[in-house]
């Protein structure tokens, strides 16, 4: 074992253990996975998972095992009682909308596909936290920088990665804080 390791892990600070349960997803086996901060990536065992991979991975530990197939839908997953989707909502709109029983809300109104998954992707690490009993991982006022406004039946957040629409205010301080990062950055957040 190298100076600085314990049971073969590095103490870099780069690195940050995701999980010690191995979770076959789409012919990936996520176990003892690792972030890689400044790389933005996510190591399973067989190796770096896309984006997809993650937010799928994320689904299953919130208790939604099964992806959406509406044609309208570009990445949703359900269980009996709820589903979450990513939607296009427009020519330069993308919306995350939760239907439960029957019932369809939009939650938010992005610009960028990218922030309609980091907003997904964080929705479905808050219930896996707090359906473990974890502490909201998220400060209760907005990122530095990050500017969340009331406006209309909900809040504006102004980030560097554009202007967002989002229901919740407790959902639009969440997200100033993962505006801009890459999906593995936003799953190491939720792991700590």
């Amino acid at each position: 074992m190298v100076a600085g390791e314990k049971d073969g892990f590095s103490r870099d600070a780069r690195i940050i253990e995701l999980s010690t349960r191995v979770l076959p997803i789409n012919g990936h086996r996520f176990g003892l996975s690792v972030v890689d901060r400044a790389e933005g990536r996510v190591a399973g065992e067989d190796g770096f998972v896309d984006d997809d991979a993650i937010l799928e991975m994320w689904a299953h530990r919130a208790g939604f095992p099964s992806r959406l197939a509406a044609s309208d839908v570009a990445r949703g997953w359900w269980n009996p009682e709820t589903a979450f989707a990513v939607r296009r909502a427009a020519a330069s709109t993308w919306q995350v909308d939760i239907e439960n029983r029957g019932a369809r809300t939009i939650e938010a109104v992005f610009a960028m596909e990218a922030d309609a998954d980091r907003f997904l992707l964080m929705r479905f690490g808050v219930l896996w936290r707090l359906e473990r009993g974890f502490d909201d991982c998220f400060p209760l006022s907005p990122a530095e920088g990050v500017d969340v406004e009331a406006s209309g039946s909900g809040y504006t957040v102004r980030a560097g990665t554009g202007i967002v629409e989002i229901l919740s205010k407790r959902q639009a301080i969440r997200f100033s804080h993962v505006a801009g990062e890459s999906l593995a950055a936003v799953s190491a957040r939720l792991m700590t």
